[in-house]
């Protein structure tokens, strides 16, 4: 696992929201909102703000915990990446549909309305606020071994072994590993990186890093891929069945 993987989650986040508000400004430009100005008007306000409000209780966390906020830890990451399905199956890809609806598909605006997408946006902003919170509550109460615990049991335990210090020793490899040149471990850690194994997530295709699992986006991205097997087929997600089809995506990362 990536040391830095709390943080990579956090990016890809932000990432979101900024497609968000480009989103709001693409419909701006080609769709006729009518009466529904105002509503996009106050969503689309709060929208960067809310980024700059993660960002800084970030900030805030890391001055008093350190880097160990860059790994998180496993309740964190689980929670996180709950926060962004959320914001990209329920914002990011009905706004998408609103911005760029096919020429055979007769979207309504309204439906649902600006209104319910602003409350559902501040009801995730809210949740991963207290996300960074409990984190960082985690972590200080983390600051001292307990007697009788060795280094790396406590790092095991705590989920931050990479910041743990632990003596230097040399390690023979057991008949199951392998030296590696610092060289050719980066080469392998950038084609991971790159890499993404094709997925079914409710219902949608998804692609799942093979770096990062925690890193899943609902647009094909770029780089090798898995692909899932043929005979998947995904279904109708639940809008569709309401007289209308829609077509849309995301975007992950920051």
């Amino acid at each position: 696992m990536s040391p830095t993987a709390f943080k990579q989650q956090l990016l890809q986040l932000i990432a979101e929201i900024e497609e968000c508000h480009d989103l709001c400004q693409k419909i701006r430009r080609t769709r006729s909102l009518g009466s529904t100005h105002e509503s996009i008007d106050l969503f689309q306000k709060d929208i960067l703000p809310s980024a700059l409000k993660i960002e800084d209780a970030y900030r805030a966390e890391v001055a008093s915990v350190g880097s160990r906020m860059d790994l998180g830890d496993e309740t964190a990451r689980s929670q996180l990446n709950r926060s962004i399905r959320d914001l990209q199956l329920t914002v990011s890809t009905r706004l998408a549909e609103i911005a760029s609806p096919r020429r055979h598909d007769h979207v309504q605006v309204e439906s649902p309305g600006f209104k319910k997408l602003r409350e559902r946006w501040w009801k995730i902003i809210r949740d991963v606020l207290d996300i960074l919170s409990e984190l960082g509550r985690r972590l200080s109460s983390m600051k001292a071994i307990p007697p009788g615990l060795s280094p790396e049991e406590f790092a095991r335990r705590a989920d931050i072994r990479n910041y743990v210090s632990v003596p230097d020793r040399k390690v023979a490899p057991r008949s199951d590993e392998m030296i590696v040149k610092n060289k050719d471990l980066e080469k392998l850690m950038s084609h991971m990186k790159n890499s993404w194994v094709e997925i079914e997530e409710q219902g949608l295709p998804a692609w799942q890093n093979a770096f990062d699992a925690a890193k899943i986006v609902f647009h094909k991205p770029s780089g090798f891929i898995q692909p899932l097997s043929k005979h998947v087929r995904f279904p109708e997600p639940e809008w569709r069945g309401r007289g209308s089809s829609h077509s849309g995506s995301t975007r992950g990362g920051w």
